[in-house]
This record gives structure tokens, sequence and C-alpha cells, in this order.
């Protein structure tokens, strides 16, 4: 690598510097706290004013600072900066970038990494329950039935972590319809969302049932209950509750709003409508497997 060092004095415009391209994870290096741009010691002061910048065939990419650039837009920016410039070619940059996105990604909490890959796929989520991403557990369950934490890494087809970029890839038309109904958050919560999503793959005149629950539009005549009321039941009784759900209850919620639909896409004249006891749930590991098969990625280790 060729190295280039900035003359001290020479200096770059602080605008200037601002204006240099940034990558979310390419932020590499100490970071000094733009706090000590008020010691009145020049020798401070040229730390907390060094920047690292990475030339690739003339374009400039910012390689630290991020966070004094966000302290210094708010108050206290320097005139100037003191550019240290890392010239690389274009292998040794993608090199970089590839080492450097991994670790960023590896190290993102679960919705961010998710809403990350709504980027990467170019998917755009209106409604709140989807956009902030918190679909991991649901995901999981859709896949292989158990959140992460129930499944037994032993085994082969539990072992490799689910790449969340490629599952997104899978379900995004089922997201996009979900989303599409301006899900509510109290409705559809991890469990019945994989539910939702197990359902429509394998049915997709689902979303009848699942327009009607986020509308509150289920039925009881004499103390009976047709599927989308059992199932509004549980979710309101969840909601009430100070407890946060535990992973086997999300399982078993998912269970139960897969067995309401099953019932409801029977029809009123089946037995199965209306019922006066809870919904006890069906076994997923059929439904799984259908998803799988139906989506082709059953030979998919790492879905």
């Amino acid at each position: 690598m060729n190295f280039r060092v900035v003359e001290k004095g020479t200096g770059m415009d602080f605008d200037e510097w601002v204006a240099v391209t940034e990558l979310d994870f390419l932020d590499i290096g100490c970071e000094p706290s733009a706090a000590i741009q008020g010691v009145q010691c020049p020798a401070i002061l040229d730390i907390a004013r060094t920047v690292h910048i990475l030339s690739v065939n003339g374009n400039l990419y910012k390689l630290n600072g991020f966070r004094r650039k966000a302290e210094w837009l708010k108050s206290n920016a320097p005139s100037k900066v003191i550019p240290y410039i890392v010239t690389l070619s274009e292998e040794e940059f993608d090199s970089l970038c590839t080492s450097c996105k991994n670790t960023w990604l590896n190290n993102l909490p679960p919705h961010e990494l998710v809403r990350e890959a709504f980027k990467v796929l170019s998917l755009e989520f209106n409604s709140e329950r989807i956009r902030n991403g918190f679909i991991t557990e649901a995901i999981h369950i859709v896949l292989r039935g158990k959140q992460r934490s129930l499944q037994n890494r032993r085994t082969a087809h539990e072992r490799e972590e689910i790449d969340m970029f490629k599952a997104i890839n899978v379900f995004k038309d089922e997201l996009l319809i979900i989303d599409q109904l301006n899900p509510k958050t109290e409705i559809f919560s991890s469990g019945v969302l994989a539910g939702a999503i197990i359902m429509l793959v394998l049915f997709p005149e689902s979303i009848r049932f699942l327009n009607l629950l986020n509308n509150g539009e289920g039925v009881s005549i004499e103390n009976q209950f047709d599927p989308i009321m059992a199932l509004t039941r549980i979710t309101v009784r969840h909601k009430l509750s100070t407890k946060a759900l535990q992973p086997r209850e999300t399982i078993e919620l998912c269970r139960k709003t897969v067995q309401a639909i099953s019932n409801w896409l029977e029809g009123s004249d089946s037995t199965k409508y209306w019922r006066i006891r809870d919904l006890n749930g069906v076994d997923l590991h059929s439904y799984v497997l259908d998803v799988r098969k139906m989506k082709k990625i059953n030979a998919e280790r790492d879905l």
C-alpha cells in the first residue's frame, strides 16, 4: 500500500471533509472525543482534528471521524481538519470493504440487520410493524419451527445460522402483502406474524383472514367464536398481560394462528369453524416442511 500524508500545516477545510463519502461499515480506528477541541493546547488540538481518508482512483472515503463529525456539526466545528490520506488500489479497497462489512453486519442488532437487508434488497415497507425490522424471531419459526435459542445446533439442518438476507428475499412477497394491511403491532406479534407468513405461502387467500383479524372483525354468537374471534381473544389476552412472551409461548401462538386460519379456510359449515374453547394449536412440523418445499429451499442449510 502507498501512503501519502498531507502536511500538517496544509489541512482540509471542514466543509470539504464533511462532503467526503461515508460508508456505514467503513469506520476504523480510534476516535478521540470532539470534546478535546476545547482544550487550549496545540498538540492536543491536532489529535482532535486528525482524520483518516482513503483515496481510491481519485475517489475519497472517510475511514474514521464519523462520531466526531456528528458532534462537530452540533457545535465547535474546527475550520480545518488534518487528513492522513491512504492510497489503495481498487482490489485492496474491495478486500477492505468486504472484511469491514462482514464484521459490521455481524455486530448489528438483529432488527438493524433486517433493516440493512431491506435496504440492500430495495424493499420499502410502510407499516411500523414490518419497517422497524423486528421480524427475526418470526423468520426463524417459519423456517425451522422454533427460535434460534431453541434450535439444536448439533443437527445438520439447524447448525448454521440463518442468512437473514436470503431469508427476507425468500419471503419478501409475503412481507409486502402483510405490510399493505398496515398490521397492528399489538396483534401481529412474532407468533402471529410467523403463522401469517406460513399460511400466506401455502394458502395466499389467507390474506382475507389477516385483514379481518387486523380490523377486529371477528364474530361471536351465543358464546361461540369464529376463527377470527378465537385468535383475537388470545392476542388480547397477551396484550393485557404484563409478562413478555416466552419463546415457547410465541411458538404456541404461531401454532394457534395457523390453526385459526386453517379452520377459517374450511368455511362456516365446517365443524371446526365455531368454537367454545380456546384454540389448541397444530403441529408446525408439517407446515414448515411444506413451506420449505413450496419455496424450493430444502437443500439450503443457511435457511
